[in-house]
């Protein structure tokens, strides 16, 4: 027995009900890879996904769940593989949120109906050398944030107040460095 999450039948309020009716989910990905040369490599990727359930409102698509997706990364590596690079970029596209009845307007903002589609890009370049990796990198390179990412935020306990529809980075970009030490090597 398939068990509902709805979150659309009642704002503020979380039904958990099992399914009474048809649910169905299709997905379609494709994955291209090609080596251009032995130092550089790159994919593409991408995938459909639709995915509905019969809740109390209606034959719904799923809430947070994005339609599109997409994946575009290169990797460079020196001959001597010593150094390794990798630049990737993630596309999510929109999804739809759950239903805002009776919330005011003014408290909505990035929550009303579907999500903003949005880039995420990231690297990180390697030095090996023995058993030691120095990196460095950054996640989030493009500064994508979701602006009043909880709703209603200055009221926590009042009734229109949601950090459940965190659905993008909240902060910006992240930057790191590290060192690895491999055990036998």
């Amino acid at each position: 027995e398939q068990q509902v999450i709805d979150l659309d039948e009642e704002y503020s309020k979380v039904h958990l009900y099992a399914l009474d009716g048809n649910s169905r989910a299709f997905q379609a990905l494709l994955t291209l890879s090609y080596r251009f040369a032995p130092y550089l490599n790159a994919k593409l990727g991408g995938k459909y996904t639709d995915s509905r359930a019969q809740l109390r409102t209606g034959f719904r698509q799923l809430i947070m769940v994005p339609r599109y997706r997409a994946i575009a990364s290169i990797d460079l590596e020196t001959l001597n593989k010593k150094w390794l690079w990798n630049i990737t970029a993630n596309y999510v596209g929109k999804m739809r949120l759950p239903d805002k009845s009776g919330v005011p307007h003014e408290l909505i903002h990035e929550h009303d109906g579907q999500s903003k589609p949005y880039v995420l890009m990231q690297s990180q370049l390697s030095f090996l050398t023995g058993p030691w990796e120095f990196y460095t990198g950054g996640e989030n390179l493009l500064d994508y944030s979701q602006h009043e990412a909880i709703i209603d935020a200055s009221m926590p306990r009042g009734n229109y107040f949601n950090a459940a529809e965190v659905y993008a980075p909240v902060g910006g970009i992240k930057l790191y460095a590290g060192i690895k030490w491999r055990w036998g090597s």
